[in-house]
């Protein structure tokens, strides 16, 4: 790293501090924490919200995906994407949260169950995000480490310190402190502008790949893989171990049923000015993920030229000589495109990179701790303590609240033995709450029938199978070395019924367990809410529709007009600017829908060589890159106008001590009131 490129990181970390620290004065009550006080428009939300999903841990994520699958995972994501548009478009799940009015998820779960699942479902899911969330400080961290050549140990005041320990402990108290200022509307003010100057990164490290590799050498490259894990033919990756077809149907289906489920991004779910501006952020937010999608493809691509092309031997050797110092394998894994780039960037470049890797650590991390810190008080304390905070008590626990999720993750990440790869990882405890909990939210939602026994049974199954799932996960060698000394003749028997069977990895991936967790717990919420034969729940008072609906949501039709445009998710109040986003969106999605059908349907009935799909991938990038450009200025743009917006309306909004995320009608209102009456006097 030279002088120059520490100097990039330091202007930038200085300048979205400061910004962190203008937005104080507008966190005045919980809801300004919370969920900034639903104010924010939909281009901040979009930006900000894909922000928070683009964290180095997400990097390394896909650079281990595209690192061994080539361009053939982005063929299976263009039936994933579309899909995505869609549910956006029709505001599945969203858009019906959106008018139960609640800030966080279990807040819904109260509304439409009880209180005491409210609990329960709120400690699974504050276990399984913050497990999740464990690793991100430990592979952020070694991504700083590795890509910064930074020594393993410095020494201080006479003292040996592990650069590993303290940089994750500095890194995550700037994320606090990011946090802490202002809640939501600090983490979402913040999140933009990185995003913002994440967008102009890209465009300029892509101009550099572009400048510095072949595209015929890529090609080339990767073109040589072996049998049965082709890096450019779909439909020849039977023999990679992770990221095969089944992958990506199973993604497919987790996506309709886990919708809204993940908890991680909270405060932005609620943070919309009203319902329909929330699903307009959505849309655009599937849109802006679009982004760093040629960037993410090809950097790995590049370094996978680098270490296989024998034109870059003098660089894949000092590359292979510092992986060779990493003892791990996974490890190993996640760093080979971070040491990698290190060798390849100029200066300059070198700190465009890093500054991106640090917005993006920041960017998650401010977003994880305010949302699962926010999840632990609204959903766990709140509900058992039974009567509410003051406003000011209320702000000083969540902020304990955050705090004490960084503690936990920062602890986690020092001890915990990652074995599997980080998507796998992501399935595996994602499951311990999202396996049940897609069954409990849509059916909820839409499912008038559906009972607080059924939600039972599918959090119940849920949590059984990725409690399994994460046994088998974590101890497998040791019980296949057990089951081979002891039971020879049994695991002789299993190998010849399941060929695949080893002593390295289990018959079923992470995926494929969140797979049987999600559809177990999908039978037992219907079966068991069959059974139970309850009256209906009245649907219309929790979305405040009909005769239940308020000015707020006087824009949502009660009785909407069955025509053309609206099943195709158009609304009456729709302005030039909404249609044209949902024309983009539909465009995006029947282009990339009809070029996967159409090409998977010419393959099964005639073949499709590894040629054409060289030629579809050279077009693809190229096309990719235009959306990066295009998109990333109207996202930038919109994003700014609605940052101006959002401080303007935060300046004068009415402040309601009450709105605190409770539930008036199970929350005593008298106590409400002395809480709200004291703390004014």
């Amino acid at each position: 790293m030279h002088l120059i490129d520490w100097l990039i990181l330091l202007v930038f970390i200085s300048s979205i501090s400061y910004m962190a620290w203008r937005t104080k004065r507008y966190a005045r009550s919980v809801a300004d924490f919370l969920a900034a006080n639903r104010c924010a428009g939909r281009y901040i939300i979009a930006v900000g919200d894909g922000m928070a999903g683009f964290g180095p841990i997400t990097m390394v994520a896909y650079f281990q995906m595209f690192y061994e699958g080539g361009f053939t995972p982005l063929w299976w994501q263009s039936i994933l994407m579309p899909m995505s548009v869609f549910m956006a478009i029709t505001g599945w799940v969203i858009f019906r949260f959106r008018q139960t009015r609640a800030m966080t998820l279990a807040q819904f779960f109260e509304m439409r169950y009880s209180r005491r699942f409210r609990v329960v479902s709120g400690i699974l899911a504050f276990l399984s995000g913050i497990i999740n969330f464990g690793i991100f400080p430990a592979v952020s961290m070694r991504f700083i480490m590795y890509f910064c050549g930074l020594p393993v140990s410095f020494g201080l005041f006479g003292i040996e310190c592990s650069t590993y320990a303290v940089g994750m402990a500095l890194l995550l108290a700037l994320a606090i402190w990011f946090t802490f200022v202002g809640g939501q509307i600090s983490v979402m003010v913040t999140d933009f502008l990185q995003g913002a100057f994440c967008n102009i990164a890209f465009i300029i490290v892509l101009v550099f790949l572009f400048y510095r590799f072949d595209w015929s050498t890529i090609i080339t490259t990767i073109s040589q893989a072996p049998e049965g894990k082709s890096m450019v033919h779909p439909f020849k990756i039977g023999g990679l171990e992770n990221y095969d077809t089944f992958y990506f149907l199973i993604g497919l289906f987790s996506m309709w049923y886990g919708a809204f489920a993940w908890q991680g991004q909270a405060g932005y779910n609620s943070a919309a000015r009203d319902a329909h501006e929330a699903r307009m952020s959505k849309i655009l937010g599937y849109l802006r993920m679009l982004i760093p999608t040629l960037f993410l493809v090809m950097l790995p691509l590049c370094v996978y030229t680098v270490m296989h092309n024998p034109l870059f031997t003098g660089e894949a050797q000092t590359i292979q000589g510092a992986l060779n110092g990493i003892a791990d394998e996974q490890i190993r894994s996640q760093m080979t495109v971070p040491i990698a780039l290190s060798n390849i960037f100029p200066v300059g470049i070198m700190g465009l990179f890093i500054t991106v890797v640090m917005a993006a650590f920041v960017g998650t991390h401010d977003t994880y701790l305010h949302s699962w810190g926010s999840i632990f008080l609204q959903d766990i304390v709140l509900p058992l303590r039974g009567k509410p905070f003051t406003p000011r008590q209320h702000l000083r626990y969540l902020r304990l609240s955050i705090l004490g999720v960084a503690v936990f993750i920062y602890v986690f990440s020092l001890i915990f033995n990652q074995r599997s790869d980080i998507f796998m990882f992501f399935s595996l405890s994602g499951a311990i709450f999202l396996g049940g909990a897609g069954a409990v939210i849509v059916g909820g939602l839409y499912w008038k029938k559906g009972t607080t026994t059924g939600a039972w049974a599918a959090m119940f199954i849920g949590l059984v199978v990725s409690i399994f799932g994460f046994a088998i996960d974590q101890t497998w060698p040791q019980m296949a070395a057990y089951i081979q000394s002891h039971q020879p003749g049994l695991w002789a028997h299993a190998q010849q019924i399941f060929p695949s069977l080893n002593e390295h990895k289990f018959l079923l991936t992470s995926q494929e367990l969140f797979f049987f967790a999600m559809v177990g717990s999908l039978l037992g919420y219907v079966v068991f809410s069959l059974l139970g034969r309850q009256p209906g729940f009245e649907l219309d008072r929790m979305l405040h529709r009909g005769k239940y609906a308020g000015k707020e949501d006087s824009m949502m039709l009660a009785s909407p007009v069955r025509d053309w445009k609206n099943t195709l998710g158009f609304s009456s109040d729709f302005t030039r600017d909404d249609k044209a986003i949902f024309f983009s969106a539909y465009a995006y999605m029947l282009v990339f829908l009809i070029i996967f059908l159409v090409g998977t349907c010419w393959h099964m009935a005639f073949g499709i060589s590894d040629s054409v799909f060289m030629a579809y991938w050279h077009v693809y990038a190229w096309i990719f890159f235009l959306i990066t450009l295009i998109v990333g200025a109207l996202m930038t743009v919109g994003g700014f106008r609605d940052l101006r917006a959002l401080f303007i309306t935060l300046e004068t909004a009415d402040r309601n001590a009450a709105d605190d995320g409770s539930v008036p009608d199970v929350l005593d209102s008298k106590s409400a009131s002395a809480a709200i009456e004291g703390e004014e006097a």
